[in-house]
């Protein structure tokens, strides 16, 4: 399990991160969302043991990563832009992975690079597109059959097809060995796909977190039209709401039995619940409370 406590973190006097807490447990694919700036990719570092925190904690089963050779072993950090030094080829890289990961399979990145075309070792990896960087990076990454995974913007420069071809390769792995894998990306759409829970990271602290399907379940939208003006609904906490016409699509911090129950007591000529999807989910919990 991956245990992040209170974790804090200042450069120059301004605060990044303000007391951050999370929990991945094994086999689960945690999304990281939020707003730009809202220190994601700081947190990731700190995760990966890459910057130190100025207080609170991560833990890896227990253990710290922080000059933590044996949890670093067991660890990937795909940054949003992936390392590799200048003149390097894919196969200096690959030297490279396998003489810092024992667990290093050439076999499993062969299988994952041969559908990213990415089988000449002789090519400097300075002349891939960055979307062919970022499935270098992937491959490699898989083929250390990590413990623990954290995966900055991965997607970003991939076309839909590469991206589709990494979550194929990663999900049954993900699964089948139970790594715990952390995951930022500006594609709320895909992670809904593939996460099982998400953090949204806003001002420097995890607003809110939880199953993707509990987070959904516990806001509601709807579609509702009445004879009159809109009522005030006092039960009822409203958070969001837009008019299109008659139609009002209102969306409510409370959870869909409760919404109907409430909003039939005024007579509606119009009720229909509208799915909520995890974009809409991110907006409403990251939009300034005067903006709603």
């Amino acid at each position: 399990m991956i245990e992040v406590h209170d974790l804090s973190k200042a450069f120059d006097g301004a605060q990044v991160l303000r007391g951050v807490w999370l929990t991945v447990r094994p086999g689960s694919v945690f999304g990281l969302i939020g707003p730009n700036g809202a220190g994601k990719t700081t947190l990731l570092r700190i995760m990966a043991g890459v910057y130190t925190p100025d207080g609170g904690a991560v833990r890896y089963d227990g253990r710290p990563v922080f000059e933590n050779l044996e949890v670093k072993r067991e660890l990937v950090f795909v940054a949003e832009e992936p390392f590799a030094y200048p003149g390097w080829t894919i196969r200096d890289l690959l030297r490279f992975y396998g003489a810092l990961y024992p667990a290093f399979d050439r076999a499993v990145f062969d299988a994952a690079a041969g559908d990213a075309a990415l089988t000449d070792e002789k090519t400097r990896i300075a002349r891939l597109s960055k979307g062919q960087k970022k499935q270098l990076a992937m491959c490699a990454a898989l083929a250390v059959r990590p413990r623990y995974l954290l995966l900055d913007e991965p997607q970003d420069g991939l076309d839909p097809r590469a991206r589709k071809l990494i979550w194929q390769k990663l999900l049954p792995v993900v699964s089948e060995n139970e790594i715990h894998v952390i995951v930022s990306s500006h594609n709320l759409r895909e992670l809904e796909d593939v996460c099982d829970a998400v953090g949204i990271l806003q001002d420097g602290q995890i607003r809110r977190q939880g199953q993707v399907s509990d987070l959904q379940r516990a806001v509601t939208k709807v579609q509702v039209s009445f004879r009159g003006e809109l009522p005030a609904f006092p039960e009822l906490t409203l958070i969001k709401s837009a008019r299109h016409g008659r139609v009002w699509e209102l969306i409510f911090r409370d959870d869909s039995a409760r919404v109907t129950a409430v909003l039939s007591r005024y007579d509606p000529l119009l009720l229909d619940e509208l799915p909520l999807t995890l974009e809409e989910l991110f907006l409403v919990e990251t939009e300034p409370d005067d903006a709603r």
